[in-house]
Order: structure tokens, then sequence, then C-alpha cells
């Protein structure tokens, strides 16, 4: 499958992203190579910018999806995440791991038991780490949130240590940090609408702007 570059950098060293962008050339640059780029909006591929020059290499791998942010399964396999849920209940009030269902373990690979499983001291059961209750969905919206920014340090650690000692390209830290600030700084919102015939409709999304603003938007849209 083809990767289509999608971040643009200005010469401010601010990224921009290909649907905000007219088609054609710009003023935007390769963030690996500093090559002027092109925006390529055709009807057949996908919206991307192209070099006006030769293609750099590093500009060919795909800009990686942040778990739990693009998508909860935290990229694990499909059968650990079925076999994590049949573990829970969700009706529980305690994030053990039921006894009747230890024996599901030995489908964990060890370095998945880690991370997703603890052991209390005290009664010597399992429970669901908080990596664990993200994916299950029974994570209070506070202990996300701290899990989150947790996450969020630990990509741009890991992201310092390999550009130290070589493995990756600095704009990698720097498409990281430009994706981590537009995520940190937006608003979670949850409107309700109800429409002329008593319909209820939700919404939920994200915004930069102030849900106010936002929500007058998407009424319009309704």
């Amino acid at each position: 499958m083809a990767v289509y570059l999608s971040l643009g950098k200005d010469k401010q060293g601010n990224f921009h992203h290909i649907d905000d962008q007219k088609s054609g050339r710009g003023t935007l640059f390769c963030p690996f190579c500093d090559c002027p780029l092109i925006a390529a909006k055709g009807r057949v591929k996908a919206a991307h910018f192209r070099h006006d020059g030769e293609t750099c290499n590093e500009s060919l791998n795909e800009i990686p999806q942040i778990p739990a942010w693009h998508h909860f399964h935290l990229n694990y396999p499909l059968e650990i995440i079925d076999a994590l849920k049949d573990g829970y209940q969700a009706d529980s009030k305690s994030p053990n791991v039921f006894q009747h269902w230890k024996s599901g373990l030995h489908r964990f690979p060890r370095a998945a038991k880690e991370e997703l499983f603890s052991r209390d001291d005290w009664t010597d059961n399992l429970t669901f780490t908080d990596t664990a209750r993200t994916i299950l969905g029974s994570l209070p919206l506070l202990g996300f949130s701290q899990w989150m920014r947790n996450t969020l340090q630990m990509r741009v650690h890991t992201l310092r240590e390999a550009i130290d000692q070589g493995t990756k390209h600095r704009a990698w830290l720097e498409i990281e940090a430009h994706r981590q600030q537009a995520i940190l700084k937006a608003s979670l919102y949850l409107f309700e609408y109800q429409l002329a015939d008593k319909t209820v409709i939700h919404k939920v999304g994200r915004t930069a702007r102030a849900p106010e603003q936002r929500l007058k938007k998407t009424v319009l849209g309704l």
C-alpha cells in the first residue's frame, strides 16, 4: 500500500496538513529534506504532498497513529483484544480479573501480560492495568486523561532516544510535537440536538475553537 506525505512545513517551522491546502505549488517544504512541495488533490489518489524534485526516502514512511487517540486497540492484534474482553465483566465494580477466567491468560504473550495485568500485593488477585482498562473503555475520564498524558510523554522520550542514537530523523520528533500540541489544545465536546420532529441526535468530537463556536457551526450544518 502506497504511503503519502500529509504534512508540510513552512519557513517558520509550522506544520500544515494537506487537507488545509489548495491544489498545486505552495510555500511548504518537506519536513525531512526541505524540498518544495506540491499539493496533489485529485480524484483517484488520496490528497497528499509530492516533492517538486526527487522524493526523499524518509517521506515514504507512514506517519504512525497515536494509540488511544486514533484507535483504542493500542496496536494489539484482534485476538488479544477479544481475549481481554472475555475476561472482563462490565457490571463489576472491581477491575479484578475473575478467577474463572484466569485460565485464559495463556493466550497472552509475556509482554502483553506485563502491560495489561498487575498483581495486588495484598490479595494476590490479578487486576487490569490502566492500559487494559483503556482498551476496555472502563477507565474513568480523569484516569484516562492522566494515562494519555503519560503515554504522550513516553512517545516523545522514545523518539528523543532514537534520534540521539541516530536511528530516527529529527523531523519525526517535530511532527510528533505538532500532533501532540493539537491534541492537548483541543476541547472534547458532546452536543445533544432535538429536532423539530422530537428526534434526538448526539455528536461527539474535538475542536480547537471555543465549543460555543463549534456548536453554532454544527447547528447550521443540521
